[in-house]
């Protein structure tokens, strides 16, 4: 299991240059290197994540069951969620895109009771 702490964690992991900002981050999976490193790899993170799959073909695992998402999902993951994601090919990576931003963001906001 991967346990990432952090935006520049998981900047590290998918060997991306440091974020810009601590709190926030927009990733082009076409431009991420590693990805299959944590592919069939249980993850939790510290963060929320909002992942756009466009057109491709994905297997997410969410709890004990198995998600496939097509034709361009989103997908919402809180902190401390647990998911697997069984990627599809280097094609279906490269049309991803993933918006990560931590809880403290949006804290004290109406957002944060949501």
């Amino acid at each position: 299991m991967i346990k990432i702490e952090s935006i520049t964690k998981l900047h590290e992991i998918l060997n991306q240059a440091k974020p810009l900002h601590p709190l926030v981050s927009v990733i082009d999976y076409a431009k991420a290197k590693n990805v299959k490193k944590i592919t069939g790899t249980k993850i939790t993170a510290n963060f929320y994540s909002i992942s756009l799959k466009k057109g491709s073909i994905c297997e997410m695992k969410y709890g004990r069951h198995y998600y496939d998402f097509q034709e361009g999902s989103l997908v919402f993951v809180a902190p401390e969620q647990a998911i697997t994601v069984s990627a599809g090919t280097d094609k279906t990576i490269s049309a991803s895109w993933g918006l990560y931003f931590h809880p403290d963001l949006i804290r004290k906001s109406s957002l944060e009771k949501k």
